[in-house]
């Protein structure tokens, strides 16, 4: 067995003392001289002919300094996919505004009450225009347009995909099982709003504090919308206190920068809780009608799914979305017969965007779900049958993917095992119930995906440099201990620079759970090639080969004569010694589909419930979560990973609902909006399944994104082994199971 001396390491984080003690600085923290407050006018209307924008009566008010609407722009659409997709959000709203919450204007001022007090000022003259908030309505022929700038058309993503033969394995099949299940938008609900402090200096560059998770993506728009060269726009570090997807690309950022542009002043933007609410992108809702066939045995022979997806006023990525889950549905399980059909279509609803686990949360609920439908009209346990139709490693799934390591199978029985579930199974007390659910999802693998990294070692101390920034999911540890692990140095000898354009390399982003797998393998390409360079200088001063030297604890010796060491600080250099040299390492790790890299986490969890029959109220007793990750690279973060990725996915069960009517957002604030608190986490048993993925740096996979991916349909489950009753629309509150539970009591009576 492979010994190391930092992976798997129960390493704390490195920025743990700044983040406890609160000196962690954010872009909300920002100050610069002469700053102003940007503040923005958002639509009352969920769609509308904007006629005429007055502003003379907020110019007028003293302390105000800018003023800008879509007037003062160059009228740019942005959009995530790209010209292959329909770009169709500006920055400012031009001749239209497409949902509540829509930007129409925004003010900069000498303090927040200056600018709020400026926003009433501006009088905006409306034509109301039809709206339409059911996308099964949105997406017939003849409905209403949502947005005069969607190319004509509701229906902007669509995926149609189909392997072996669907109508002849149903015939074949002894059982088949099939329904529909829907889930809601939630809200991300990150600790820290969206914020962003934009510059506009004396030379023309713009420089920007910003919350974003994707720095250079967010550098892409905004050169965009500007319009400007990327060299003149710059992010410069900051922490970021929670993305989840909602920070991937720009928001608020560009409106910040027309501000500063326009008041040659710097603007901090930050949004309040209720636009976090109403204006920045949530979880896509679903309408997933989902159908299994299977032999007696238990051998999974087809799936057939259509699914309609309410994108939302904009596209952002929800075109992308049946794309992406059709290839969940073809991967989950080892099953031969596919038949996929998704659309993503506008509503005149708050739009969607990347959410934790984007395009596989919803699928897997109800897939999840419609299994162990299936298991009980089987007579076979819920384990078994997915057991059975496990992945296997080295093998493709009817779409192409590539499994490389795989411990589903494993994941599945640590899971079980951990929470009794033989025993539970027979013999659980009266409205007490155990369920599971399985997940696979990518660790960053997609075509073009790419990481840069730069490894400098200097005096004593060595210095990564990603444009990943760490959003709170301790990343920057991990690659601390990749490099430490490569150079053979303690990982309190390295530090790690992320996420400023002018200095760190190009790089994606935190997003796609990509992180440890993506950018660790860039830095330990990178750390490779500077120990090359490290090992090469030392060898002239120990007067031996290169290929005979290690590195161990930061000394540099001959294999074998450890007692000769010396400190690699000799080699690198220190100010007060002469002949020091800088040693800099590059590597970038680029995995386009025909290389054929792949790699996918896989994991499992089990859960026991216990449900209240006079309220409905669901307990959760205990989860336990097995997760593949190739390897852990810091066990205690991993962990603490799988537990918040748990306590967000119960809120998003049982409790979280963003309710819209009409597309006004009834409950946009923590007091009406019901997140999980620590109160409502229960015991919980993570479970590292370590796979050793053969792409994967050290062999790791990604953990963070998918941590939650299996609580929904775990629970649900768990949920009708208690009571009987199977609930298929998300979220599963107590009204809803109270309901559930009379009608079925109304049922059972005797006549």
């Amino acid at each position: 067995m492979t010994q190391f001396s930092v992976v798997g390491k129960r390493i704390p984080r490195l920025d743990g003392p700044l983040l406890v003690t609160g000196e962690a600085r954010y872009a909300g923290d920002v100050k610069l001289r002469g700053m102003l407050h940007g503040k923005i006018l958002r639509s009352p209307h969920p769609h509308a002919r904007i006629l005429r924008i007055d502003t003379h009566l907020a110019e007028a008010l003293p302390g105000v300094k800018a003023i800008v609407t879509a007037q003062d722009t160059p009228k740019i659409k942005y959009t995530f996919m790209g010209p292959a997709y329909t770009e169709d959000k500006y920055p400012l709203a031009v001749d239209e505004v497409c949902y509540i919450g829509d930007e129409v204007a925004a003010v900069a001022a000498v303090d927040e009450d200056t600018a709020r007090e400026a926003l009433e000022l501006i009088q905006v003259d409306y034509e109301i225009l039809p709206a339409i908030f059911d996308p099964i309505a949105a997406s017939q022929p003849g409905a209403p347009l949502v947005s005069a700038s969607g190319g004509g058309r509701n229906i902007i993503g669509h995926s149609r995909r189909h392997y072996g033969d669907v109508e002849r394995a149903f015939a074949e099949a002894d059982y088949i099982v099939e329904d529909t299940f829907t889930t809601h938008p939630v809200a991300h609900s990150c600790m820290e709003p969206h914020s962003c402090l934009a510059h506009f200096e004396l030379n023309g560059d713009l420089t920007l504090w910003s919350s974003t998770q994707a720095p250079y993506y967010a550098r892409q728009d905004l050169a965009r919308v500007l319009p400007m060269p990327f060299h003149k726009i710059r992010f410069h570090h900051v922490h970021v206190g929670g993305g989840f997807g909602s920070k991937s690309r720009i928001t608020e950022e560009a409106i910040a920068a027309f501000l500063s542009r326009k008041s040659h002043r710097p603007v901090r933007v930050v949004l309040s809780r209720e636009e976090e609410f109403i204006s920045t992108r949530s979880r896509h809702p679903h309408i997933i009608w989902v159908k299994v066939g299977a032999r007696r045995d238990g051998t999974l022979l087809a799936w057939q799914a259509r699914i309609i997806i309410d994108n939302g006023a904009y596209s952002d990525v929800g075109p992308l979305l049946p794309d992406v889950e059709g290839r969940v549905m073809c991967s989950l399980y080892r099953v031969p017969n596919i038949q996929y059909e998704g659309y993503a279509v506008y509503t005149n609803n708050p739009w969607g965007g990347r959410f934790r686990a984007f395009g596989s949360t919803q699928i897997i609920f109800a897939m999840e779900s419609l299994l162990d439908m299936l298991a009980e009209r089987m007579g076979m346990d819920p384990l078994e049958l997915r057991a059975k139709n496990a992945n296997l490693p080295n093998t493709r799934s009817p779409w192409g993917n590539k499994i490389t390591s795989c411990g589903q199978r494993e994941c599945l029985e640590q899971a079980a095992e951990a929470i009794g579930w033989p025993e539970r199974r027979k013999s659980s007390s009266p409205g007490q119930g155990v369920g599971l659910a399985s997940f696979i999802h990518v660790s960053g693998v997609a075509s073009g995906e790419f990481s840069s990294a730069y490894v400098n070692i200097s005096e004593d101390a060595v210095t990564v440099l990603t444009g990943n920034p760490d959003i709170g999911q301790g990343s920057s540890t991990i690659l601390a201990q990749i490099a430490a692990e490569e150079l053979g140095v303690p990982v309190d000898k390295v530090r790690v620079i992320a996420m400023d354009t002018a200095t760190t390399p190009l790089d994606l982003g935190s997003r796609a759970n990509r992180v440890t797998f993506t950018a660790g393998n860039a830095v330990r390409a990178a750390a490779a090639e500077a120990k090359k360079e490290l090992l090469a200088l030392a060898a002239q001063k120990l007067e031996a080969s290169p290929d005979d030297l290690e590195i161990r604890d930061g000394q540099i010796f001959v294999a074998g004569s450890q007692d000769k060491a010396i400190p690699f600080s000799q080699v690198s250099g220190t100010p007060d010694r002469k002949g020091g040299v800088a040693i800099l390492g590059k590597g970038q790790f680029d995995h386009p589909a025909e290389r054929g890299i792949d790699a996918y986490a896989f994991g499992a969890q089990a859960a026991e419930v216990a449900v209240d029959p006079e309220t409905g109220e669901v307990t959760v007793l205990q989860v336990a979560a097995a997760h593949d990750l190739g390897r852990a690279i810091n066990p205690m973060n991993a962990e603490g990973q799988l537990e918040g990725g748990i306590a967000m996915a119960l809120g998003y069960t049982l409790r979280e609902n963003l309710v819209r009517v009409e597309g006004q957002t009834l409950n946009p604030n923590f007091a009406d909006y019901k997140l999980s608190t620590a109160l409502d986490v229960p015991p919980l048993r993570p479970i590292l399944v370590e796979s050793v993925d053969p792409n994967g740096p050290f062999g790791a996979k990604g953990v963070g994104e998918p941590a939650g991916l299996p609580t929904a349909p775990a629970l649900a489950n768990a949920i009708y082994h208690a009571t009987g009753i199977r609930i298929k629309d998300l979220p599963i509150t107590p009204e809803r199971l109270l309901r559930a539970l009379k009608e079925k009591g109304k049922q059972q009576a005797p006549p």
